[in-house]
């Protein structure tokens, strides 16, 4: 019997997984490529950060607000409806060479993708249980980042000469998003009841955990500047073609890191291993302006980085849960990914604005340094004069990838007495709105 059920819930998680996979590849494209558009186009720095930081307040506002749709209409129409925008943002981008109308476009974009995650998520926790919450969650995320980086392999279209070669590219984001809504609409599964996630106050959480917060917080600087900028800063002395091939090894070794550093954080302290990965952030970061010139080289350097970057957010929410209460799990890492999301938003306008004041290439590179620099003389200070952390009661880390709250309770961190009650008292809240 209980066979039977676990096998029924695998088969209920399949469509949404498969659904989220098709979006990515479409996704991963349209994040990367406005930037590199606007680059050719000869737009500012200040332009195409603010473009960036357009995206992810869109993203942002989605990852929160979206849940009352999902609650007044359900799982499949708020993946429809928020898919249908999104096919038309991009449409009208490729269509419209028009920077000023881009920006609505963009935020439109980010508002409909961050939804779109927040349902799949929201529905692939409904179908889990305890005992395949953990391999879901693997599941999803390998698929997740190497999606992500195959999906730049596409860059090697964009011309920087011809727009409606541009638009080609955006008729192919269009397909795949379209594609992304047929396993979830034509699934015999039902999905769950709509559930809303609860944020815990953020004043609250910097008291329990600030190197948590605050290393959260420059993860979704650092990570949203290598999401958007990145690209532009290899298209000087390189071709298309070696950029998307740069951006893939990137996302691959991004995809490698995760298991390796989850492993460290478990047997020691959790700030020890930020402090390391902030550090080689800075060694490997400040190593491109060097080896530019050497494409071998670059290659290593590139897959180093993603290998540490992408895995600076779960390592910090494992710290974070390790100082939360049992009740405070889900809340908490909501908050978290509101607080990334924070800085999602302001790393590609600050980066241009440090960009457009020492006029140099370079200027990316030193402000992912300067930060890098700046979190881990604080979580230094935390070591020798915060609490003491107990190694052996640490939780065992998670590969989390970076997109709505909904995707932390497919943690296996937390039960289902938990998650029921966190869903009663959201559920409740919202009736009594």
């Amino acid at each position: 019997m209980s066979s039977k059920k676990e096998k029924k819930s695998f088969s209920g998680i399949v469509a949404p997984i498969v659904s989220a996979s098709i979006l990515v590849l479409g996704m991963g494209l349209y994040i990367v490529l406005t930037s590199v558009q606007m680059e050719s186009l000869n737009e500012p720095d200040w332009a195409i950060g603010l473009m960036s930081g357009i995206y992810y307040l869109g993203f942002l506002l989605g990852s929160y607000l979206c849940q009352y749709l999902i609650l007044r209409v359900g799982h499949i129409r708020t993946y429809s409806v928020l898919n249908s925008i999104l096919i038309i943002s991009a449409l009208l981008q490729g269509i419209a060479v028009n920077v000023w109308l881009w920006g609505p476009l963009r935020f439109l974009g980010g508002f409909a993708i961050a939804g779109n995650f927040l349902t799949l998520e929201s529905w692939l926790l409904g179908a889990s249980t305890r005992k395949n919450r953990g391999m879901i969650l693997a599941v999803y995320s390998i698929s997740y980042y190497l999606n992500q980086g195959f999906s730049n392999v596409l860059l090697r279209f964009h011309s920087t000469a011809n727009n409606s070669q541009d638009l080609i590219l955006y008729i192919v984001i269009a397909i795949f998003v379209t594609l992304s809504i047929l396993p979830v609409t034509l699934t015999k599964f039902s999905a769950p009841y709509p559930e809303s996630p609860e944020i815990l106050s953020i004043k609250k959480l910097i008291k329990i955990t600030p190197v948590g917060v605050f290393s959260t917080l420059v993860a979704g600087v650092v990570l949203s500047i290598t999401y958007s900028l990145l690209a532009i800063y290899f298209k000087v002395g390189y071709s298309i073609d070696q950029v998307s091939t740069l951006m893939l090894v990137l996302f691959i070794g991004g995809t490698a890191g995760q298991l390796p550093f989850g492993k460290l954080s478990d047997l020691i302290d959790r700030r020890k291993v930020l402090c390391l990965m902030f550090l080689l952030i800075i060694i490997t970061a400040g190593a491109f302006p060097f080896i530019y010139n050497n494409w071998s080289l670059l290659l290593v350097c590139v897959f180093l980085f993603g290998f540490i970057a992408f895995c600076l957010y779960p390592v910090a929410v494992s710290h974070t849960i390790d100082q939360l209460k049992p009740k405070e799990l889900i809340s908490g890492t909501a908050a978290l990914c509101l607080i990334y999301g924070i800085g999602s938003c302001f790393g590609p306008p600050l980066v241009s604005w440090f960009t457009h004041i020492f006029g140099t290439q370079n200027a990316m590179i030193y402000f992912i340094m300067i930060t890098s620099a700046v979190v881990l003389v604080f979580i230094i200070f935390d070591l020798f004069f915060g609490k003491a952390v107990d190694v052996d009661k640490q939780k065992e880390s998670s590969i989390v990838p970076r997109t709505t709250p909904e995707i932390m309770q497919l943690n296996p961190k937390f039960t289902d007495a938990q998650i029921d009650e966190h869903h009663t008292t959201t559920l409740n809240k919202d009736k009594i709105k």
